[in-house]
């Protein structure tokens, strides 16, 4: 599959489905011996106790070694996962699979009707254990972004724990594997995010995420911010007034201090504020070359020739990363600068056209110098004169 379709490789289909596969065949072979005692000979509640041990324990290994790649492309951890797996994987397993298969070999005859019918109402089933379970309290935990590194760690912490068989070897995986679950709270998440298109500012004040937006911005990249962050429901900012003490607003303009021992960020709406030069940077939803010089400028127009823009605000400035920085000069990534396309070439006329066109001028100029030395009157002896037989001379004498 790494071969054929290596695109796969950075998805979340790829990466939670081989490391759960993993951790099964690791955990199962490390905890043979106890398993074996588990299912062994006794009484019928042993045995029913030792299937639902092993149940647990398969959702616990699968949906621990897959949680971390979870946190990563979807920035939330699911603490009751494995309640939830005690109950839907018996019905997918002994309800729903069998119907799909009895199905699937009814439908050359065209009666997988009832299966099909039989088999929808063990996924609804499945589908309201999920809902309920997520309803419950902490079900569900926002975990800030986990860097790429990060994400290498836990695979080659992985890797070590499920491939080695010497034990020693494999205690080594311990340290990458916590190293990598640590790393989202080792990084610092950027200050100010602002959208490729320009229609989305983003503000991260402690655990809140206020945004300044123009119509039309997307919302998905809202939602993606939200995870990124691990913050709840986006507020907008203020259009006049403090919010939470780190941002402070007018009609014209925002203060940004998201951060209390950086530099303030300047959120520019009209005019620029007398004192802009004092902030780090400035950010407007429009066109806003030449209204503050002095700061760095994230805008309309740097959006659309950068891409998305993260701003780390530092005491001394700013620290901008732009998607073009981040994707660097590459064949596939389209140039800055593009060149004007040259001006199409006036159509040729055609050579009947041409010779007409000619000809035309030839009469033209004939009649310019005829008129000039007074033989104007003998181009217009066969028609008889009307009016004023110089001025109706002279008039004919011009139309060709």
């Amino acid at each position: 599959l790494m071969v054929l379709e290596p695109q796969e490789v950075p998805g979340a289909s790829f990466q939670m489905s081989f490391s759960a596969v993993l951790a099964l065949i690791a955990g199962y072979e490390a905890l043979r011996p106890w398993l074996r005692r588990l299912h062994g000979d006794g009484a019928l509640w042993r045995r029913m106790a030792g299937h639902l041990a092993a149940l647990a324990l398969t959702s616990l290994l699968a949906g621990g070694a897959s949680a971390p790649f979870g946190a990563y492309h979807f920035g939330r951890l699911q603490v009751y996962f494995v309640v939830a797996n005690m109950v839907a994987v018996p019905i997918t397993a002994l309800w729903v699979m069998p119907l799909g298969l009895l199905a699937l070999a009814l439908m050359p005859l065209g009666l997988e009707g009832p299966a099909l019918g039989a088999m929808g109402w063990g996924v609804r089933a499945v589908v309201l254990i999920a809902r309920n379970v997520t309803a419950w309290p902490l079900a569900v935990v926002p975990i800030p972004h986990m860097p790429g590194w990060g994400l290498a760690l836990v695979g080659v912490g992985l890797a070590c724990l499920g491939l080695w068989r010497t034990a020693w070897l494999r205690l080594i995986g311990l340290l990458p594997l916590a190293l990598g679950l640590v790393s989202p709270w080792l990084v610092r998440p950027p200050d100010l995010l602002m959208a490729a298109d320009g229609k989305l500012i983003g503000v991260r004040a402690g655990n809140v995420m206020l945004v300044e937006q123009a119509p039309g911005a997307s919302r998905f990249t809202r939602d993606a911010w939200r995870q990124f962050w691990a913050v709840d429901e986006p507020g907008r900012l203020p259009f006049e007034g403090a919010a939470d003490g780190r941002v402070a607003c007018t009609e014209d303009a925002c203060l940004l201090r998201p951060r209390p021992d950086a530099a303030p960020a300047l959120l520019l709406r009209r005019q620029a504020p007398a004192g802009c030069q004092q902030a780090s940077v400035i950010l407007s939803l429009d066109a806003a070359r030449g209204r503050c010089r002095g700061p760095a400028l994230v805008d309309r127009v740097t959006a659309r020739m950068q891409g998305s823009v993260a701003i780390w605000l530092e005491p001394n400035g700013a620290r901008l990363l732009t998607d073009r920085m981040e994707r660097g000069d590459r064949p596939w990534v389209p140039p800055l600068h593009h060149r004007a396309p040259a001006r199409p070439e006036p159509a040729q006329p055609s050579s009947a056209r041409a010779t007409a066109m000619t000809r035309c001028a030839s009469l033209q100029s004939s009649k310019r110098s005829s008129w000039s030395s007074g033989a104007h009157t003998a181009s217009v002896t066969s028609e008889p004169a009307v009016g004023s037989p110089a001025s109706q001379r002279a008039a004919k004498s011009m139309i060709v």
